[in-house]
């Protein structure tokens, strides 16, 4: 737990931005796929911490960024900071990131929704820039054009972009996970994704069928972060048959798709 220091906090549109953090032990702990948990408020309300995953972290300057949407009093609070305000934030948590050596070794496909970009856009820098260049492909969905963000930022990452909308307005009319099945034909060595339930569960029930290794970023409401409070139960598979329930913040947030049972809308 640290109390943070805001070194930026910027609007990507009216519902979504981006703060970034200074806090050398959080930056250097970070990898793709992990989290924070930070709490929202100067009082007690809310009084539960909100999960975020990691943006982009420099250990070289000590800093870490979050990607948020203001749905609720807690992101409303974050959108007010300025610079030089102080957060309590815990983290970075999680038991396993991404295998970012799994998608360094071949082709890689990244999937993203929402703001379940943020984890993917990380593990996308953390990606060579060359040998070849853009081997990985980055398939980002969202309804409309609007619904889209740090696209700048995006196209200068070192892969693919390609885009989906819902209603065309920019890139591929449709899901991105109609972009999925025509990049499988391209060949793959492993999926990554992060985004809406429903989203994830498709591109489950799709790498399972296709028998593609894939990493699947989970983001149930973790009300604590580390296991006391139960509520970010997901099923998966034993081993020698049936289902157990797991915690996702501390056996994921990064689950195998075959190990997934299924993945629920939140409630």
């Amino acid at each position: 737990m640290a109390l943070c220091e805001v070194l930026t906090n910027g609007a990507i549109d009216a519902e979504h931005g981006v703060i970034e953090f200074r806090d050398d032990r959080i930056s250097c702990g970070s990898a793709p796929g992990l989290f924070v948990e930070i709490l929202c408020a100067d009082g007690l309300d809310p009084l539960l911490r909100r999960p975020f995953s990691i943006f982009a972290a420099d250990p070289a300057s000590g800093t870490f960024a979050i990607l948020y949407r203001v749905v609720g009093p807690g992101t409303r609070f974050l959108a007010a900071r300025r610079p030089g305000d102080r957060i309590d934030v815990l983290g970075p948590l999680g038991h396993k990131g991404f295998d970012v050596a799994r998608a360094r070794a071949g082709r890689a496909i990244l999937v993203a929704g929402g703001v379940g970009l943020a984890p993917i856009a990380y593990l996308a820098r953390a990606l060579p820039e060359t040998d070849p260049p853009h081997r990985a492909v980055l398939l980002y969905g969202a309804a409309t054009r609007a619904r889209l963000l740090c696209l700048d930022a995006l196209a200068r990452l070192p892969v693919e972009l390609r885009i989906a909308t819902e209603d065309g307005s920019a890139g591929v009319r449709g899901l991105v996970t109609d972009l999925l099945a025509e990049e499988i034909e391209r060949g793959v060595t492993g999926i990554f994704a992060c985004g809406p339930s429903g989203m994830n569960e498709a591109v489950r029930i799709f790498a399972v069928a296709h028998g593609v290794p894939c990493q699947i970023s989970l983001e149930p409401y973790m009300a604590c972060g580390f296991g006391a409070c139960f509520g970010c139960v997901v099923p998966v598979k034993k081993a020698g048959g049936g289902i157990r329930n797991v915690r996702v913040c501390l056996d994921g947030p990064i689950f195998e798709a075959e190990e997934i049972a299924g993945i629920l809308p939140p409630p």
